[in-house]
């Protein structure tokens, strides 16, 4: 059975969570379709381009299942002296991958790659838009340095409300993570319960 690029290794990032969550999950309000409007903000990024960089983040967010403030802030490009780093992230034109030094439910943290789906969805392919991000980035440098978990949260808010998303003041950052979740648990993700 042919492997789906855009659902591998999504067992190991969301089990857990899965397990514990069940199907008591009452957050729905703040859990975003998350391809969709995390596209929606790229392309809205476009032309405001001092969102770009929380574009990029909500995108990377979104595709590992990140917790966003421990997780995807403070990823750095991958290279010599970045191994004690929490998130590394580096692209070979192929993947893209990303090492967790630890994760709260696995202390010995974890590598992921996520491979093109350009056919699917290019505006939201991970190694073509954050792959193009790390570009002539110095190993070592923090991809999203100056943005605090308050400031992606507020940021978030904003972009969402100006790409028509309603009710957008209630939505976390952390709904990138559980709408992903779903997302893939409405497409197949077989092993996916609920992940909040």
């Amino acid at each position: 059975m042919a492997v789906d690029p855009e659902r591998a290794d999504v067992h190991t990032t969301v089990s857990a969570a899965a397990a514990r969550a069940g199907d008591t999950c009452t957050c729905t309000a703040s859990r975003l379709s998350c391809r969709k409007q995390v596209v929606d903000m790229l392309v809205w990024a476009e032309s405001n381009e001092e969102y770009v960089r929380f574009a990029y983040l909500f995108l990377l967010a979104c595709v590992f299942l990140l917790r966003l403030p421990s997780e995807a802030l403070p990823a750095i490009a991958s290279g010599r002296g970045s191994l004690e780093a929490q998130t590394m992230l580096s692209c070979d034109g192929q993947t893209l991958q990303l090492r967790l030094r630890r994760r709260r439910n696995k202390p010995a943290g974890s590598l992921m790659t996520r491979h093109c789906w350009c056919a699917s969805s290019p505006k939201s392919c991970p190694v073509h838009v954050l792959g193009a991000m790390l570009e002539g980035v110095p190993p070592g440098t923090a991809l999203f340095s100056g943005i605090s978990p308050q400031a992606a949260g507020s940021n978030l808010r904003y972009m969402l409300g100006q790409v028509g998303v309603e009710k957008n003041n209630l939505h976390t950052t952390h709904g990138l993570r559980r709408g992903r979740a779903k997302d893939l648990q409405v497409s197949g993700g077989q092993t996916l319960k609920r992940a909040c």
